[in-house]
């Protein structure tokens, strides 16, 4: 589904002197915890999105885990691994004031605020994150350059006691870029940069100066080594650990190799040991970005991106040792690369940061998720490779990868809304396209801000979000497109298009039935003929129980005469002679269809409106042989400046016409001419972040989809804000 929020300062001009209502605010929302939210899926203490550093607190019995939620800037915490169930909510928040937030210094820079990325669709750099013997906790807050120490944060509070690279708490100057970071048992810590390890004694105790340099001859210097193999030079340092007896261990991205120094506090220089992992040195430039992990007892888990392995190295080591004594396969590599979530807990990469726990379980940072792997050195993380995680952090299904949790109460990129009318209370539907289902509200009249769903079709379970999870079914859905259509009949069944499977599934009063449909229309792949679909899109009922759907690569319009009680055999072809159905073209340079248009819409009437190419289309006796279509709406007319096409179309009572484009809801008479009502405000794109800023209650990033209540209430689905608002009847 194309997910565009446009930046759009378009004038609004009227063929007529019409008095618009234009703005008028939401009433109620779903998908978010607040009208200015807009996260996809449900931002809170479980999820994550991109996370890379991993620190166990050691101090704790049991272990406390840390783990860096890059995108959500901010840092999660659990106080008790032993505890872990998959999609356990984390204990404690840092960087934001509640779960349910994720700005980059949220409320302005602060010892509150962390800052990872600007926009949650951008990558963070592997921030890394550490904790000492005494419990207290250190984050590589990158984007502010600095790094933050935080009093045994555990049970103390959420601000940080000591900046490091910055004078003070409000600042972010240009002086540090910090990756890796360790922790010894004394307190002291170690932060790695570019083209340098700085060592710093107590810092919580004493002062935020790094005293020591490895990988530099000096601690004011910063060259890049014309030697980059020499073992006192540093390139990337991305992965730093300490084990029991002090060691400082480095993985050096840019060299693939693992430094060691043995007695970092007395001697810097040259390193006293370095091994390249999985038998594949490195001569420069690998980019080879890894975390790292030692036991107290000197035991090596490193991670290779480009082999797409993670590498376990028994103690004690030696010099040149290319040969691992386990390795952890992950589904990618730098030569591979499968964006389908694994069917199992296996990691998607092995680029993540990396931790071991006092058990020593394994804990690795992989794609929105962490893995924990109980024993590491036998059976799941054995020899023979494609480890399964015995552990879930961040959700709660193996096969999931989405960013934060897919639940109830979220959506990722709403789509068609349908109401069935006819049950007391109506009931809602609506379309969840980027997760593969329909959600379901059991009472559209009365549900509160933000109410999780009562109802999903299209997943086995609340957590699901895959194209047709556990296989092809008549419980699965596979959903894509701009124009993806719902709709609910008088009997209260719900058609849904599937694209993905080329069909339209209809499923018999699910709140009181089941959730596994019982009407398949299509079906059979990209096909022509009365038995055929390819690409279906909007959808709509009359009230005989008659189905259209928009056959929108055929370019025509299917009916089916009540498919509820009859056969999937379209009993009827609808063509448009005025460009009403030319809903697609093949697109030459880029292999594919252009789209322009497949919303339809059924009035009081009977009529059938059609959405395509930046018009409104009606067929006045859509069941009359041969029938025909004309021009009712011309969108140009009210947007000159702009190309519009309606996302979604919806009649009321007294037949008029309500159709979205983009970041605006339009009502026009039943019979065309200019619109009567205007609802929505654009909403503001920050330049930077990419992302809404300054949501109210009347923006509109992305109009979809659009639904009437009986007693006049406008339901409109926001794909670019995640959510739907519900307007008064106005």
């Amino acid at each position: 589904m194309n997910l565009r929020c446009l930046v759009l300062s378009l004038s609004l001009i009227l063929s007529s002197a019409v008095q618009l209502h234009a703005a008028e605010e939401a009433v109620r929302e779903l998908g978010q915890p607040s009208f200015r939210g807009f996260m996809p899926n449900r931002l809170d203490a479980r999820g994550l999105s991109q996370p890379w550093g991993v620190a166990v607190d050691t101090s704790r019995t049991p272990d406390g885990l840390w783990v860096v939620d890059a995108r959500n800037n901010r840092v999660l915490g659990w106080r008790d691994v032993t505890a872990l169930r998959n999609g356990a909510p984390a204990d404690v928040v840092l960087g934001q004031p509640n779960a349910r937030t994720n700005g980059c210094n949220y409320g302005g820079i602060s010892a509150s605020s962390l800052c990872f990325v600007e926009s949650p669709h951008s990558f963070a750099y592997e921030p890394g994150v550490a904790v000492d013997g005494e419990g207290n906790l250190y984050v590589a807050d990158q984007l502010n350059r600095r790094v933050l120490g935080y009093r045994r944060p555990f049970e103390t509070d959420r601000v940080a006691d000591v900046v490091i690279g910055q004078a003070g708490f409000d600042q972010a100057e240009y002086t540090l870029t910090p990756y890796g970071l360790a922790a010894d048992a004394q307190g002291n810590l170690y932060i790695g940069e570019d083209l340098r390890v700085f060592g710093l004694d107590r810092p919580l105790a004493t002062d935020a100066i790094p005293d020591r340099v490895f990988g530099q001859p000096r601690l004011d210097a910063r060259d890049f080594p014309t030697d980059p193999t020499a073992p006192d030079r540093i390139v990337l340092p991305k992965g730093i650990a300490v084990d029991g007896q002090g060691r400082l261990y480095v993985a050096d991205a840019y060299m693939d190799r693992v430094m060691v120094w043995t007695r970092p506090l007395v001697r810097q220089g040259a390193a006293d040991l370095i091994f390249s992992q999985g038998g594949k040195p490195c001569n420069g430039s690998c980019s080879n970005v890894k975390g790292l992990a030692v036991t107290p007892g000197g035991d090596v888990w490193v991670g290779s991106h480009e082999q797409g392995k993670i590498f376990g190295y028994r103690s004690p080591l030696s010099g040149g040792d290319t040969q691992p004594d386990r390795v952890i396969a992950a589904v990618n590599s730098a030569a591979v690369y499968d964006p389908k979530p694994p069917l199992s807990a296996q990691p998607m990469f092995a680029s993540g940061g990396l931790a071991i726990d006092s058990r020593g379980v394994l804990w690795v940072a992989d794609v929105n998720r962490v893995l924990g792997f109980l024993d590491p050195w036998r059976g799941n993380g054995g020899n023979g490779g494609n480890g399964r995680a015995d552990l879930l952090v961040g959700q709660v299904r193996a096969d999931q990868i989405e960013a934060n949790l897919v639940d109830l109460d979220g959506f990722n990129g709403p789509g068609g809304i349908a109401i069935d009318t006819h049950a007391n209370p109506p009931h809602l539907y609506v379309l969840d396209v980027l997760n593969n289902r329909v959600l379901g509200w059991a009472d559209a009249r009365s549900f509160t801000n933000g109410q999780p769903a009562d109802l999903v079709l299209g997943q086995p379970d609340r957590w699901a979000s895959r194209c047709n999870t556990g296989g092809r079914s008549l419980a699965s859905l596979c959903l894509f497109g701009d124009y993806i259509g719902i709709a609910v009949d008088a009997k209260g069944t719900v058609w849904v298009a599937d694209p993905g499977n080329q069909r339209v599934l209809g499923y018999f009063s699910p709140f009181t039935t089941d959730t596994v449909a019982d009407r398949e229309l299509g079906g059979i792949g990209c096909a022509h003929g009365l038995r055929g679909m390819c690409s279906p899109g909007g959808v709509a009922v009359d009230k005989a129980g008659n189905v259209y759907v928009a056959d929108i690569i055929n370019n025509r319009i299917l009916e089916f005469n009540e498919p509820a009680r009859r056969d999937a055999v379209a009993d009827r072809v609808i063509v448009g002679g005025d460009g009403a159905t030319e809903f697609s073209e093949p697109n030459d340079n880029h292999p594919g269809y252009n789209v322009y248009g497949g919303p339809l819409a059924i009035d009081a009437a009977g009529r059938l409106l059609v959405g395509n190419g930046g018009n409104v289309y009606v067929f006045e006796r859509p069941l009359s042989p041969g029938a025909r279509s004309r021009k009712l709406i011309d969108i140009s007319a009210i947007r000159r400046d702009y190309y519009f096409t309606p996302y979604g179309l919806a009649t009321d009572s007294e037949s008029r016409i309500y159709l979205t484009t983009r970041d605006h809801v339009y009502r026009f008479p039943r019979n065309g001419g200019s619109p009567s009502l205007q609802l929505g405000e654009t909403c503001t794109i920050g330049y930077s972040t990419g992302v809404p800023e300054g949501l109210v209650r009347a923006s509109l990033c992305d109009a979809t989809g659009v639904a009437v209540s009986q007693r006049g209430e406008i339901f409109v689905s926001d794909a670019g804000a995640n959510r739907v608002l519900v307007f008064d009847p106005p």
